[in-house]
């Protein structure tokens, strides 16, 4: 049902001339069937990072941060300098996992058992049941065993409260730097022979990531069968990545092999920093439902406002309104039948309302 702000009884005084009779109740209109109408659904993407920019340039890690043994295996990851930015934000966090964790007893193994435990949170959740390893398709880095897959991976996990419904498949872009150059890293979803991957149960669906650029035709070079650098899942905002290509004769060629204090962490946060580009968009699909509220002649003529009226009576307190009365639509509310506002929908200029003068305004919904 609806109500019109500030809108109340729908009778006319019944005594033209005389003192009218109290204002009686009555807020609410009831739709029927053929006031609403379902306006379908579409999907709506933005830029992904803090106040809907598409493309992040810059990326700052917290100094507090850097003094906690935590920084050893993960890195929040702002848009700005969090000391002195305000509204700097997490925008999103890169970790470092490795297969039953560092060994060889050297000073960094008790540092680093932190990194078995963070490969099998994400294998847990992002693989099917049965496979405890990540494996990446054509990778000359797999080996086999019991257990064919790839012990050492770096994820990029994106902040959800940005992340709305998904990650826009094909329409992000993360740059990577290091001493033997630069690669650009994007997922396959828009080539036309994608490459299928098993995927635990609630994932959705899932790409490798290869080489190539996101451009207007969505340019790709390289190929994800022989050589994927990761797996994006983007109804989860996860990128997994392969650490063994990024830094192979195809990648940058940085060695993340040397597990010290905050190097290897640090070591992919510094290849993202230098190349300085990260473009991103989210998704989100909206579900739109037209409400068409009528407010005939003899309906909602008079204010709940207790200025209006005056006395124990509830009379009208100007006098040049008895006959008259002339009141101003502002705001329509949408309401349960347990009579509780779900949702307002303001005019952009207030819209004189009389027993002279009916109003039909349409509601738009999005949710």
């Amino acid at each position: 049902m609806a109500t019109l702000d500030n809108l109340e009884s729908p009778f006319k005084p019944s005594i033209l001339g005389a003192t009218p009779a109290p204002i009686p109740g009555g807020v609410y209109e009831y739709f029927v069937p053929d006031d609403i109408v379902l306006g379908g659904r579409q999907t709506v993407t933005e830029g992904f990072f803090t106040n809907n920019i598409g493309v992040l340039e810059t990326f700052h890690t917290s100094s507090t941060q850097a003094v906690l043994s935590s920084s050893r295996y993960y890195l929040d990851i702002y848009q700005s300098n969090p000391l002195t930015d305000s509204g700097s934000e997490v925008q999103f966090d890169i970790s470092y996992a490795k297969y039953n964790g560092i060994t060889g007893g050297d000073t960094w193994e008790a540092v680093y058992s932190a990194s078995d435990a963070i490969y099998r949170q994400y294998a847990n959740i992002l693989l099917p049941a049965g496979q405890s390893k990540f494996t990446f398709a054509g990778s000359e880095f797999t080996f086999a065993g019991d257990d064919t897959g790839n012990d050492d991976i770096f994820i990029v996990n994106l902040k959800r409260d940005k992340l709305k419904e998904g990650l826009q498949a094909g329409y992000w872009q993360l740059n990577l730097s290091g001493s033997g150059g630069e690669i650009s890293l994007i997922d396959e979803s828009r080539e036309s022979d994608t490459t299928a991957i098993s995927v635990g149960s609630g994932v959705g669906s899932a790409y490798y990531i290869v080489s190539g650029t996101v451009g207007a035709a969505g340019s790709r070079t390289g190929s994800a069968a022989a050589n994927p650098y990761g797996i994006a899942y983007p109804d989860l905002g996860i990128l997994v990545l392969n650490s063994a290509q990024i830094t192979g004769s195809d990648g940058i060629a940085e060695d993340f092999s040397v597990f010290n204090t905050d190097d290897t962490n640090k070591n992919l946060y510094t290849a993202i920093d230098l190349s300085s580009y990260f473009y991103m968009r989210n998704e989100e699909e909206v579900h739109s439902t037209h409400y068409f509220v009528r407010a005939k002649n003899q309906k909602f003529n008079f204010s709940n406002n207790r200025t209006w009226v005056t006395g124990s009576g509830m009379v009208i307190k100007n006098q040049d309104m008895w006959n008259d009365p002339k009141v101003y639509v502002t705001t329509v509310g949408l309401y349960n039948n347990s009579n509780e506002l779900l949702a307002t929908a303001k005019l952009s200029k207030p819209i004189q309302k009389s027993f002279e003068r009916e109003l039909l305004i349409k509601v738009r919904l999005d949710y």
